[in-house]
């Protein structure tokens, strides 16, 4: 068990995200995690709130993600990640609206990275970016920290084989609960 800042606010280890960063077409690792499941794997017992699901219009960032024209209908989806009772991250996907219905209550217990795979849709490589930056006042309420606290964030696009977007995620962990272990592999 470690200790936050706060003597009286004891925490567990940190949540630990593997990336693996897959170099080689041919490599055996996989393009998506399923963090849920490796949380579950950890002991760590994931829990998934549903705060988001619906379609909305596409933003400039959205839409030149997904390579769509600005303002097409996209799906929403906005998570709250919490392990051992305590919120570790708040996850933002976009989804292209056509390719995949999501109900709320299969994304609580399913998961979003298993969905796509049952409906025929096999994302095949990624560009994610990783950063760091202060937490607004919104998301510090959700994560049960300060505003200003510092946070992790991730950006990912995702392609099927093809080369389309099927994914644009935006997320932010809370620093003091997350880390991310990266695995680079080489082609031989």
């Amino acid at each position: 068990m470690a200790r936050t800042g706060d003597p009286a606010r004891p925490v567990t280890a940190p949540v630990t995200d593997p990336l693996d960063l897959t170099l080689d077409r041919t490599s055996p690792a996989p393009l998506h995690h399923q963090p849920a499941q490796q949380l579950e794997a950890a002991g760590q017992s994931p829990t998934t709130r549903v705060l988001r699901n619906e379609r909305v219009p596409a933003t400039a960032e959205v839409a030149a993600a997904l390579a769509l024209p600005e303002g097409t209908d996209v799906t929403v989806l906005e998570r709250l990640r919490g392990t051992h009772g305590r919120p570790v991250a708040l996850l933002r996907n976009h989804l292209p609206t056509p390719l995949l219905q999501l109900g709320t209550a299969r994304l609580e217990s399913t998961g979003l990275y298993r969905m796509p795979h049952s409906a025929g849709i096999a994302p095949h490589r990624a560009h994610q970016s990783v950063g760091a930056r202060g937490a607004t006042a919104a998301e510090a309420a959700l994560l049960d920290e300060k505003e200003g606290a510092a946070l992790l964030t991730t950006r990912r696009t995702a392609y099927d084989r093809t080369g389309r977007p099927v994914e644009y995620g935006s997320h932010v962990h809370r620093a003091s609960h997350h880390c991310f272990d990266f695995q680079l592999l080489v082609r031989p």
